[in-house]
């Protein structure tokens, strides 16, 4: 049933780019950046660890790392346009879960305009109702999203899919549903377009959603990154220390990507990380 509701949403939506559109340039062995990074939100009770503080550090590491896409979670609007105009060579799209406008948290892809084009976006919800706006899943305590956007590659003259989200924190089931509504999403567009998933899933690589996320036709970027990965296995930090056994934010691809290298990131400023989740990056190819 879900599966019917999201393909026909995501039919009428988002229709197919012409053919035009989605042919490439065979053979382009043109790389980039894509990372992923759960920004904890705007909270003010957060003292000096408050986005006021971070948000320089935060734009100053998407700088020195030279991403390419960012997935961001737990994005508010203002820290949006923070971002927005800290980083000016960066465009993004994305809409707040709780109105499909402006309100709540986003789940935003943020992409160097001077190498890509946004040919279509959209967000829809992890629920019954991808469809309608602020709808919250099964046992999920917020709304939940995935925003995603086709992009065109000019480099390499191709066309990805990306694919952005943050499941729920306290719902078993809502994380478990919504890896599968997730995948039936991936599966419509697996044969038009290489694929990347980037999110906080709030679930380790130990999990039944780390499972489900694997267990098809999607690949933990880590695991399969030609250069073995560097960095820590862990993604959380609380603003404290890296716990370890917490990897719970992922890049996840399709067989049409090569992953050159993978890293989990642990810059820091006089001892404080710019978030309460270290960032992930991968550098990519289009096989």
């Amino acid at each position: 049933m879900i599966r019917r509701l999201l393909l026909s949403f995501f039919l009428v939506v988002v229709p197919l780019v012409p053919g035009y559109l989605v042919a490439g340039s065979p053979g382009c062995d043109s790389s980039f950046s894509l990372l992923t990074f759960n920004l904890r939100y705007d909270n003010p009770g957060d003292s000096l660890n408050g986005w006021p503080y971070r948000k320089g550090r935060v734009a100053a590491l998407i700088r020195y790392h030279d991403a390419d896409v960012c997935g961001f979670q737990e994005a508010l609007k203002g820290q949006i346009d923070d971002l927005s105009d800290l980083l000016p060579d960066f465009g993004w799209c994305g809409v707040g879960r709780d109105d499909g406008r402006s309100a709540g948290e986003f789940s935003p892809i943020f992409y160097r305009k001077s190498r890509f084009n946004v040919l279509q976006s959209g967000t829809f919800w992890l629920s019954d109702s991808p469809g309608t706006a602020g709808s919250r899943g099964w046992d999920a305590a917020l709304p939940r999203i995935v925003t995603w956007a086709l992009l065109h590659d000019r480099p390499a003259g191709r066309d990805c899919l990306f694919l952005n989200t943050h499941f729920d924190h306290q719902g078993v089931v809502a994380r478990q549903m919504s890896a599968r509504l997730l995948l039936d999403t991936v599966r419509t567009k697996i044969a038009a377009w290489p694929v990347f998933v980037t999110g906080d899933f709030n679930s380790t690589d130990t999990s039944v959603v780390y499972r489900i996320m694997t267990g098809s036709v999607l690949k933990d970027a880590l695991k399969i990154s030609r250069i073995p990965h560097y960095g820590p296995m862990s993604s959380w930090n609380g603003f404290r220390e890296i716990e370890p056994g917490q990897r719970i934010d992922f890049i996840y691809v399709s067989d049409r990507v090569e992953v050159l290298s993978h890293a989990i990131l642990t810059d820091r400023w006089d001892g404080r990380f710019p978030s309460d989740h270290l960032p992930v990056i991968a550098r990519v190819m289009l096989k």
